[in-house]
């Protein structure tokens, strides 16, 4: 049996407004660590209440009644205390206030992930991206748990047989791929080992369990030439959707931005920069685009490509606010339409748009030739590859972490090397 000292104990407040009153709080002292319980709503005259007997002196039928009042809190207190004894688990103090809130029954597995994303929403730091992939797992494993008529399941019996079982859910009936189910599976161990952490939960049923690493698979983008018959297409009339689509994709082909950046994109983002010739002879200002990731907050730099400089000015005034930006879910859609035109074996999606600017970058062709008959200001750039630092800055990246999942070198920054 776990031995851990406990008492329980009720004790008066003083009234500010009027001193002979008292109000009667409840208090748990565990180990030397005490915690309020909160108060009774009891209110008494001070010299009607006795902190030895613990009780109220008044002999008056209401006096009787809050003396019952007062046992029944005691009782739930001692319930609780046995419950969690008879489970042969240390436990905090904090952990018991919160389960005297709960009237003794804990957290279940959704009450506790509800309360971790209230938290989350609050957090300034977490972006309202986050918050949503956070619900929107909540709001899976919470229809997955009705359907199989365990909505009450608590928090410390989300064992790994249940997690399995909901993988296996999302693999098979859901058809869901392998990066989903394993950012789900984190999602949720990270809800009960933030339980644990914060006294909500006496033990993480998941401590230990470690989520399978995915095969990486090898990262779609498009090369120069494919680049090069997606600017050339020529959209019906009626498909003007499909062509502010595409022209929001290459955008972001030739910046790297994520989607949630580009939707923010506006024309306080494109600065002007000195730039001299290498003989120092000459100065002319280059378009430069500084811009704060939302995901990050890092800033990415590099200058205005010549290709978004002309899709700007010839369709949106110049101003990068004027795109139309639909919903992210709605732009893929669209983007499976344009690729099929294309005849594109490739799926296109916005994140290949990011992944198309890394391979760019790192292997060579951000500014190649082919580009010239749409922009001919490309020749003003050598067409080479860049560093994987470079890469990073213009990115708006933290660090090279994660970059293989973005692009990976191949032959022409072999072969740009070895010339």
């Amino acid at each position: 049996m776990i031995s851990q000292r406990m008492e329980l104990l009720f004790w008066a407040h003083t009234s500010k407004s009027n001193p002979e009153l008292v109000t009667i709080y409840f208090r748990l002292t565990l180990s030397k660590t005490r915690v309020e319980l909160g108060s009774t709503g009891i209110k008494v005259h001070r010299k009607h209440w006795s902190s030895e007997a613990q009780r109220i002196t008044a002999r008056t039928p209401v006096a009787q009644q809050q003396n019952h009042t007062l046992e029944i809190w005691r009782s739930r207190g001692m319930a609780i205390h046995n419950e969690l004894m008879l489970k042969r688990e240390p436990f905090s103090a904090s952990y018991f206030k919160k389960l005297f809130q709960q009237n003794g029954r804990g957290f279940t597995f959704l009450q506790l992930f509800t309360t971790y994303l209230a938290g989350v929403k609050k957090d300034p730091d977490i972006t309202a991206g986050t918050y949503e992939t956070y619900s929107a797992v909540f709001k899976k494993v919470d229809g997955w748990l009705v359907a199989k008529k365990q909505a009450d399941l608590p928090a410390e019996k989300f064992s790994l047989a249940v997690i399995e079982q909901y993988r296996g859910f999302m693999r098979i009936t859901e058809k869901r791929a392998s990066a989903t189910i394993r950012k789900h599976t984190q999602t949720i161990k990270q809800v009960l080992s933030w339980g644990l952490l914060n006294d909500y939960t006496v033990k993480d049923p998941l401590q230990g369990y470690r989520v399978a690493r995915e095969k990486t698979k090898p990262p779609v983008f498009l090369l120069p030439f494919e680049l090069m018959q997606l600017l050339e297409f020529s959209f019906a009339p009626h498909e003007t959707v499909l062509s502010q689509i595409r022209d929001n994709f290459l955008i972001q082909c030739f910046t790297g931005f994520a989607y949630a950046d580009l939707k923010t994109f506006t024309s306080s983002d494109i600065l002007s920069k000195e730039q001299r010739a290498p003989d120092g002879s000459t100065i002319k200002f280059l378009p430069w685009v500084e811009k704060d990731r939302k995901k990050t907050g890092n800033t990415a730099m590099q200058p205005l490509h010549p290709i978004v400089s002309q899709i700007l000015a010839a369709r949106y005034d110049g101003r990068p606010e004027k795109l139309r930006i639909r919903p992210n879910q709605k732009t893929n859609l669209y983007l499976k339409v344009i690729g099929l035109k294309l005849d594109f074996i490739k799926v296109l999606t916005t994140h290949v748009g990011r992944r198309t600017f890394a391979n760019l970058c790192l292997n060579g062709g951000l500014f190649s030739p082919l580009f010239a008959s749409i922009a001919p200001e490309v020749l003003e750039f050598k067409d080479g590859h860049f560093s994987k630092e470079a890469t990073i800055t213009m990115m708006g990246r933290t660090s090279d972490k994660g970059l293989e999942a973005y692009v990976k070198v191949d032959e022409r920054r072999i072969m740009s090397e070895l010339q």
